[in-house]
């Protein structure tokens, strides 16, 4: 099933596994150009069953299945692959590693490794 994604009003599908990146509002999927979206936070509307490297914050209204590399927050459900983040992580449920540069929140269990300047646990 492909990840459908939406960008600032842009409509993307990425096949599972597929590397996606969003730097200065240019689109690229698998290092060819797609398209443009503007700046502004990205919101995958889907499981994010690829990996995302991005210079804005991200929103995944689902799981985090491969990664996410993001200069800004990050905020989603499951996070089961690996996240980094320049800013804040926000998840239900933490198994994959993550690292961020601010705090992590996570209102479930955290079973993966986690650095971050502060850790917050619970619901």
């Amino acid at each position: 099933m492909p990840n459908r994604i939406q960008i600032n009003g842009l409509d993307i599908e990425a096949p599972d596994g597929a590397n996606i990146s969003v730097v200065n509002g240019k689109v690229t999927i698998d290092g060819k150009p797609y398209g443009s979206c503007g700046t502004g936070k990205i919101v995958i509307e889907t499981q994010a069953a690829f990996q995302l490297t991005c210079d804005q914050n991200v929103e995944v209204r689902g799981d985090v299945k491969y990664g996410v590399t993001a200069k800004g927050n990050v905020a989603a459900n499951n996070i089961t692959g690996g996240v980094e983040a320049g800013g804040d992580i926000t998840a239900t449920n933490i198994t994959g590693g993550i690292n961020a540069q601010g705090n992590v929140v996570c209102k479930g269990n955290i079973t993966g490794g986690v650095n971050a300047r502060s850790i917050s646990q619970g619901r």
